[in-house]
């Protein structure tokens, strides 16, 4: 409790110097997909366009790629101008907020060959003029720097060729002298993909030398759950896709302390509410506990965003700290559906331990008196000031508006039921608070799972069975000690054919260590290998990058026509007298001019020939193997099979 003097000195100073101003607010949304047809994914775009953006009307919207769904036929990437004027329509109907306001940046969804850098500045809001996005917001208290990226591997590139991604040397640069340049009190970077799925290590020291804290992010949609992930001083947001899940992000900026939700266009019904002080120490990597711990004992107020998406007429607005009062309140602004409260307090004299904040509003709305109630649990104990944030700091379950509750959600459309159920209560239910962690176990497998296990499994696989069909044909005795004698005898008759030898010699050869692609796209010269993929253009220069869906790429077409039809020419060597054997030669042979096909058709289909033209492994060899395969394992005239 306050004493009368120290409640006037500190209402004095407040109202002359210290009162909040405005807090930055931001919205970010990803994944749009716009087609024409799905109407569920429609009606998610029409509600954040007419609810959800004139209700909170933000500083900046973030779009963070595949604005649109870039083909009409799955696989064949091809710009549908329909699908362009949908998002343009989004972004130009706006009245509460201005072009230049808006910050999107491209998908893996929204490149297609079809698509020249030209008509994609035409489409996006912003021009994309340099090598990404860049904007400066600030109040009274903040400057911060937003940064848009563009993550893709090669522009103009099919979506499946550009699942993961890579930031290249001159946008790193980019950020490095656009952050530079401007004394923001810190930045935040987004682009499509999550950086788990990006040169990782590269731009975390980038972004550490660049002072950027946060990174926003969507791509991976709802597949993987929640995917909020911590990398040391930068925390990777990643967002659900709004056409699939109707899921937006709010971000609140208040000092240099950041707040933010994940919320559903569809829960436009109820109230919520963020706290901006006490800050949350996990959405905030860029404060250590002890400097968290010193700005909540120095902060003069408790401070909360209050958001109604309709029509309400607030009652009344209630705190308690630790079960008790607390009553001097400062309204900033008059009483509409989102404003800024702030309650005064003496921080100062609160002793080392767990307290908690508990706000209870009371609105009216639709002829029925309902309340709010939120929590906010924090400690600050020596014990867990001197430990990771990870083990001590607290919040409640109730308070599944703020973005610690959404971290413990297996998907957006649960906490917006959860949300939903807790913040409409009129008599709330209170639960045990509970921790949070940051990097729980299964986001920690997630991201090794993206970042190391899927690329270099792809890798490993290929090599290890290139590797094997080499050691079959060339040193074969350790592998014929393991194989049944008839299989044995197969392989030193193809052994001793030049022509079976070198062809499938050559072809694992390649493989391992020839190329998928090599040739000029989009005014830059790409050479693809197995292990990496160096590019050069006079923009950018030189750029060497792992280019994980040539390693699943080469995987396929070891599984699919190297081992398949290796397989059908050690059964033409020796038939087998049952009729498997005949069934297994001709699905070995279909599997591979089924793969093949495919495959050819895609590439055609989606490059132009100045790359595919001169891509051996994936676009000469295929078929090459399937040919040679057949003239060498023929048929005579009297129609036994032979070899030639």
């Amino acid at each position: 409790m306050l004493s009368f003097y120290s409640r006037i000195s500190m209402l004095l100073v407040i109202l002359l110097f210290t009162v909040n101003g405005k807090a930055i607010t931001l919205l970010q949304i990803s994944d749009l997909h716009t087609r024409k047809g799905h109407s569920a994914d429609e009606e998610n775009l029409r509600l954040f366009g007419s609810s959800v953006l004139p209700a909170i009307r933000p500083d900046r919207v973030i779009v963070t790629g595949d604005v649109v769904m870039g083909y009409e036929t799955r696989f064949f990437s091809k710009s549908v101008q329909s699908q362009w004027d949908q998002y343009r329509t989004l972004w130009e109907s706006q009245q509460t907020i201005s072009r230049e306001n808006w910050l999107d940046v491209p998908g893996n969804h929204d490149y297609t060959m079809s698509t020249s850098s030209d008509f994609i500045r035409e489409q996006f809001a912003q021009k994309h003029e340099d090598n990404g996005v860049f904007s400066v917001i600030e109040n009274d208290e903040s400057r911060v720097c937003l940064l848009g990226l563009d993550t893709s591997y090669l522009p103009h590139m099919p979506y499946w060729l550009n699942l993961y991604g890579f930031l290249s040397s001159k946008t790193r640069r980019w950020v490095q002298q656009a952050v530079s340049t401007h004394d923001c009190s810190f930045s935040i970077a987004f682009g499509h993909i999550p950086l788990a799925l990006l040169n990782t290590r590269s731009i975390l020291r980038l972004f550490r030398r660049a002072g950027v804290f946060f990174y926003l992010s969507g791509h991976l949609h709802d597949s993987h759950g929640v995917f909020h992930v911590q990398y040391d001083s930068v925390y990777d947001l990643e967002l659900p896709s709004l056409a699939y899940t109707g899921t937006y992000r709010l971000l609140v900026i208040s000092g240099s302390w950041l707040a933010f939700a994940d919320r559903s266009v569809r829960d436009t019904a109820h109230p919520f509410l963020l706290f901006l002080n006490p800050p949350l120490l996990e959405s905030n990597p860029q404060h250590s506990p002890q400097e968290w711990a010193q700005h909540v004992r120095d902060s003069l107020t408790v401070h909360v965003a209050l958001y109604a998406l309709q029509a309400v007429e607030w009652q009344a607005f209630r705190l308690t700290l630790d079960g008790e009062p607390i009553s001097a309140l400062l309204l900033q602004g008059e009483m509409k559906e989102v404003m800024e409260l702030e309650w005064i307090w003496d921080a100062r004299s609160l002793p080392p331990a767990a307290h908690t904040l508990e706000v209870t509003v009371s609105y009216l709305q639709n002829g029925q008196t309902r309340d709010l109630h939120v929590l906010r649990v924090f400690d600050l104990s020596e014990a867990c000031l001197g430990q990771s944030s990870e083990a001590c700091f607290e919040v409640s379950s109730d308070a599944s508006s703020n973005a610690s509750f959404d971290t413990s959600s297996n998907t957006s459309s649960n906490a917006s039921k959860r949300l939903s159920r807790t913040t409409t209560s009129t008599s709330p239910q209170h639960k045990k608070p509970q921790r949070v962690h940051v990097n729980t176990p299964a986001q920690r497998w997630t991201m090794t799972k993206l970042r190391w296990l899927e690329p270099l499994g792809a890798l490993f696989a290929t090599l290890a069975l290139s590797l094997a069909t080499l050691l079959l044909l060339k040193h074969p005795r350790s592998l014929l000690a393991i194989m049944p004698s008839s299989a044995g005898k197969r392989v030193q008759q193809l052994r001793s054919n030049p022509a079976l030898f070198a062809l499938f010699f050559t072809a694992a050869l390649s493989l391992a260590g020839g190329t998928y692609f090599c040739g000029v796209h989009d005014h830059s010269f790409v050479c693809s290998l197995l292990w990496g993929t160096l590019t050069y253009s006079r923009d950018s220069g030189w750029n060497f990058f792992f280019w994980t869906e040539v390693a699943m790429w080469s995987l396929g077409t070891n599984l699919c026509v190297l081992l398949p039809m290796l397989t059908y020419c050690l059964l033409r060597l020796q038939p087998l007298r049952y009729r498997f054997g005949r069934l297994a030669e001709h699905g070995c042979l279909l599997l591979a001019v089924v793969y093949t096909f495919i495959q050819t058709v895609l590439i055609v289909g989606n490059f132009s020939p100045s790359l595919w033209l001169f891509s051996w492994n994936v676009f000469w060899l295929p078929p090459l193997l399937i040919a040679g395969s057949l003239l060498a394992c023929g048929r005579k005239s009297g129609g036994e099979d032979h070899v030639v």
